[in-house]
């Protein structure tokens, strides 16, 4: 149960902060803050990805093992999210 609150709690931050960008994004003033929104975002989404990953093979991870696990694959997250990046304006 502990791990299902957790996941439902990441995800709700993952909204609250797209929901953010887009509201900084819409704000020319506001154009200062876009850039951390947009780096917790990332790293937030990657955090949540290695959780979901970690409750179906049936572990039961920390945060500090989640964390752990996240910064290991950096890289990968780094040409996951370029990768995403670059497609995103194709889709538009």
């Amino acid at each position: 149960m502990k791990m299902e609150k957790q996941l439902v709690t990441g995800w709700a931050g993952v909204v609250v902060l797209l929901t953010s960008l887009r509201l900084v994004g819409t704000n020319p003033t506001t154009y200062g803050w876009f850039g951390g929104l947009a780096v917790l975002t990332v790293v937030l989404v990657a955090w949540q990805i290695t959780r979901v990953l970690a409750s179906w093979r049936g572990d039961n991870l920390t945060v500090k093992a989640t964390w752990r696990l996240v910064w290991q694959h950096r890289w990968r997250w780094s040409l996951a999210d370029t990768i995403n990046l670059t497609l995103w304006p194709l889709g538009a």
